[in-house]
This record gives C-alpha cells, sequence and structure tokens, in this order.
C-alpha cells in the first residue's frame, strides 16, 4: 500500500490534497521574493544571528507540513553547531512535547482531533521558551514526545544554562492566531520548511504502516493530517527564510 493507492481509490482523500495543494500555490504566490534558502544554509543562518546578538541566548523555530522533515533538520542542525563549536551550545525542543497527554484528551474528548491547534498546550509552550530566553543560572527542564508509547514525556528535556541555541519545530511554529502568535516574538529567526504534500503524504503513509496500522486507521490519519496542512501553510508569510525541501526524504 502507497499514497498513490489510497488517492486513488478514495475521491475525498483527492480533493482534500487537491485542496491542499491550491492553498500552497494561493499563499506562495503572495510572497514571492520571501528568501529562500537551501537547507545547508539553515545553520549558518542560525549561527550568524547567534554572532549578531553577541552569542547570547537566541532562538531557532522551524515550521512546516507534518511528515515535512522538521525533527530531522533540527536535530542536525544542534548536532552539527555543537560539533562546529565543540561545545554543547545547541539543543532542539519540539512542539510535539507541548501536546496534552492522552488521558486528558480522552477526559475532554478531543482524542478524535489529536493534532489540531486546540490539542497542544499553547501557553505552556510560550512560558517555556520565553524562561529560556531569560537570564537563568539553572536548568530548564521541558517535555517531549514519543512516537513508541504515542505520548508526552514530562521533563525528559534538560536544558542547561550552556545552551545558547534553542532550536524548536512543530507544525504551528510560526502561526499567526490561536495564542501562537505570542510565541513568534521569541523566535530570532523562522524558517519554514517547504514540502510538496504529497510527500508529506508518502511520509505519513510509510510510518503508519511501520507502525503497523490498518488501511482504514492510516486513511484517518492522512486525513487529519490533510487538514493540519491548511493551518501550517499560513505559517509561510510569517516566515524569514523558506526552506527548499524537494530533495529529501524525510523516510
Amino acid at each position: 500500500m502507497n499514497v498513490n493507492s489510497l488517492i486513488l481509490n478514495s475521491p475525498a482523500l483527492r480533493e482534500k490534497l487537491q485542496s491542499v495543494n491550491l492553498l500552497r500555490d494561493e499563499v506562495k504566490s503572495t510572497i514571492r521574493g520571501k528568501p529562500a534558502v537551501e537547507r545547508k544554509e539553515v545553520m549558518d543562518l542560525i549561527l550568524k544571528k547567534w554572532e549578531m546578538k553577541d552569542r547570547r541566548r537566541i532562538v531557532a523555530g522551524i515550521g512546516g507540513f507534518p511528515a515535512s522533515g522538521k525533527t530531522t533538520l533540527a536535530k542536525s542542525i544542534s548536532h552539527g553547531i555543537n560539533e562546529f563549536c565543540q561545545a554543547d551550545v545547541a539543543i532542539h525542543l519540539p512542539m510535539d512535547g507541548f501536546h496534552f497527554s492522552n488521558k486528558k484528551l480522552r477526559e475532554e474528548g478531543l482524542e478524535s482531533i489529536k493534532g489540531d491547534l486546540s490539542t497542544i498546550d499553547v501557553a505552556s509552550y510560550v512560558k517555556t521558551v520565553l524562561s529560556y530566553t531569560q537570564n537563568m543560572d539553572f536548568s530548564l527542564f521541558a517535555p517531549d514526545y514519543s512516537r513508541q508509547v504515542h505520548d508526552v514525556l514530562e521533563n525528559a528535556i534538560e536544558i542547561k544554562p550552556e545552551i545558547h541555541i534553542l532550536i524548536t519545530e512543530g507544525i504551528y511554529v510560526g502561526y499567526p492566531t490561536a495564542g501562537w502568535e505570542k510565541l513568534k516574538p521569541l523566535l530570532d529567526i523562522l524558517f519554514y520548511l517547504d514540502t510538496t504534500p504529497e510527500r508529506c503524504a508518502d511520509m505519513i503513509v510509510a510510518r503508519n504502516l511501520e507502525a503497523g496500522r490498518s488501511q482504514e486507521r492510516i486513511v484517518q490519519q492522512l486525513e487529519k493530517d490533510l487538514r493540519f496542512m491548511k493551518a501550517s501553510v499560513q505559517i509561510l508569510p510569517q516566515a524569514d527564510y523558506i526552506v527548499n525541501n524537494e530533495e529529501f526524504n524525510a523516510c
């Protein structure tokens, strides 16, 4: 089973995918002239921003579609910066750690829309990033997300005082409303990882197949993620740089 066979057999999925493509094209047409960069340039731009702030703490954000490769890019950059500096000065903070727990989602009847804007604790996310930007002489602890148990892991990430570059990523990083606008001023630089809906849909199907999920469950997940893509594309006008991701294989 692959995304092509799923979409060919589902007029509803075809329509939803086409709708995301049309919206993406429409939004991109309004931001012509926005700086476009390659993946390999992202680390240099972050380091340049850090130097411009006299090596004080900075926060870099990466937004983009579900399964576009944001986590892989953020981890690669933080690792690359640490190697370059020969010290642990950068760390990756995923937005996904701020999902409400599965227990809370069940209690509030939100489990079926997990991943929606309303299922993420944006207030705690903003508070954590704000705490990082302030002078601190103690470790800050933040949640992570496990794809093995598909739930939040509280206090799983330790952000030590010597961390000077926080790289945070997620499908809504840079989103302009619904409380997310409070995050944007805390970002020193924001990238949008621009990937076609088809490529992301392929990755979503591959992930769910690997997890042993049924075709029905995969279709449900794909429908949800296509809806989330429509929200995520609203970040494009907010981004400082658009990252070309066409050649990247998120698998």
